[in-house]
């Protein structure tokens, strides 16, 4: 789908950032993946988690989609017919945030294992 660059500069709190990860809302909890490129919305049934200058993009991706931190999303998710999640059961999440450093050597083993 697209919109006219009227409609899109209107949604502006809804763009999305190379470097965002953009998080399903409902369904299965947990689905999500870093944004490559500018120039796309976020949609009502996602939400964009902005990272920091603390932490890698790819290394959070990989962290909110690990089964253990979805599960817990998940367990804390409100809604019975269809779990959803939203921006206060989302930043109250807590994540282990190592250096940098150390976030760049996982990303580096996890993508040598995925090939």
């Amino acid at each position: 789908m697209t919109i006219d660059d009227g409609k899109y500069e209107s949604l502006a709190s809804y763009h999305l950032l190379p470097g965002d990860v953009i998080l399903g809302r409902r369904g299965e909890i947990g689905r999500c993946a870093v944004v490559k490129t500018d120039g796309l919305i976020c949609g009502t049934g996602s939400m964009i988690i902005r990272p920091g200058q603390k932490v890698r993009s790819d290394y959070l991706q990989r962290v909110v989609s690990f089964p253990s931190f979805s599960h817990a999303l998940e367990a804390n998710a409100i809604g019975v017919t269809m779990k959803d999640l939203n921006a206060k059961i989302v930043g109250s999440a807590e994540v282990f945030l190592p250096d940098l450093k150390d976030q760049d050597a996982f990303i580096t083993l996890v993508s040598q294992i995925e090939k």
